[in-house]
């Protein structure tokens, strides 16, 4: 395929969309590229010509948005990781706390950011937490969150799975250790 030999795979440095990035490049006068996501953090970094890919290649111009970029190749191509925001429902107002949201989905990846809505405590009906994840699982799970004596069920699922779905309770049919909320936490 001739256009691969016209491009490159970077890794975000931090959440920014495809279309944003496209514009930033081009305001830095990065033309002629076009950029389209891979998987998790990783976009290909698509050129015009191989002209503009060397010169870019052989600047400081990503260093920027990208942590990472390389010249394609398939080992770089292939997937390890995916971004997934994930829906927690069920926290109790007087744990709600960033702290807690990190602990609670960090089984299954690396936080990138807590969502603004639910830092800004906009709702608490659920929060929301984009992660990193090198699981192609399906997430959905309940847990279970200890605040000093009490116990509260913790659903978890991949954003939207269970807008309309049933609450969580006590009998899940899969459920991981008990999850602790320190009241020092709060507020971050």
């Amino acid at each position: 395929m001739e256009v691969i030999s016209r491009c490159s795979i970077g890794r975000y440095r931090f959440p920014i969309s495809n279309s944003d990035l496209t514009e930033a490049l081009r305001l830095e006068k990065v033309g002629g590229v076009r950029v389209m996501r891979i998987f998790g953090s990783s976009v290909l970094l698509i050129f015009d010509d191989e002209e503009a890919r060397q010169r870019v290649m052989e600047s400081d111009m990503l260093s920027n948005w990208f942590d990472h970029v390389v010249d394609w190749n398939e080992a770089e191509s292939a997937m390890v990781n995916r971004r997934v925001w994930l829906s927690v429902y069920g926290v109790p107002i007087h744990a709600w706390a960033s702290g807690t949201f990190k602990r609670l989905v960090a089984h299954w990846g690396s936080v990138i950011q807590v969502a603004e809505a639910t830092v800004e405590l906009s709702s608490f009906e659920r929060g929301r937490v984009l992660i990193e994840t090198t699981s192609l699982d399906r997430i959905e799970e309940c847990v279970e969150l200890r605040v000093k004596d009490k116990i509260f069920p913790i659903r978890i699922a991949k954003a939207e799975t269970f807008l309309r779905g049933p609450r969580c309770s006590y009998v899940c049919t899969s459920h991981r250790s008990n999850l602790e909320s320190s009241d020092s936490e709060h507020g971050d």
